[in-house]
């Protein structure tokens, strides 16, 4: 089972986006010890539906920081999102309409969590951070 650490390659230099991200993290990892000692499956369910939730609310947060600093790579970086959100809420349904107890979906939806966020973090939102701040200096 996949584990990320929260690392300074991570950080963004955003301090709430940050706290974000590593909450973020934080769930995806419980769920990959839920899904690892195979215990604590309502646990692990109610693990995904906060991360389904927390990342749709981190998205707004971020999507909103972008409009308010006009991005100009908002569309592209918002789309990002979308697709993220469909897979994950696709995967989630998958897991409520019958697989509630398939650690196979579960190990699946865990690590689709957790490699997309740390591509994303690194790469699209690391590059938007850095270009706000070049922006205000």
């Amino acid at each position: 089972m996949k584990k990320v650490e929260f690392t300074k390659e991570l950080a963004t230099g955003n301090a709430i986006i940050d706290a974000q991200h590593k909450a973020l993290i934080d769930s995806a990892n419980a769920l990959a010890e839920a899904v690892e000692k195979r215990v604590g499956l309502d646990a692990a369910v109610e693990t995904v539906k906060f991360l389904v939730e927390y990342t749709m609310f981190h998205f707004a947060g971020e999507e909103k920081y972008m409009q308010e600093n006009n991005y100009p790579d908002f569309e592209a970086h918002k789309a990002l999102h979308n697709e993220f959100t469909n897979t994950v809420n696709k995967l989630y349904s998958d897991l409520m309409l019958g697989g509630r107890n398939n650690f196979e979906l579960l190990d699946r939806l865990q690590g689709e969590i957790s490699d997309w966020l740390v591509n994303h973090i690194m790469g699209t939102d690391v590059k938007m951070i850095t270009w706000v701040k070049e922006q205000k200096a």
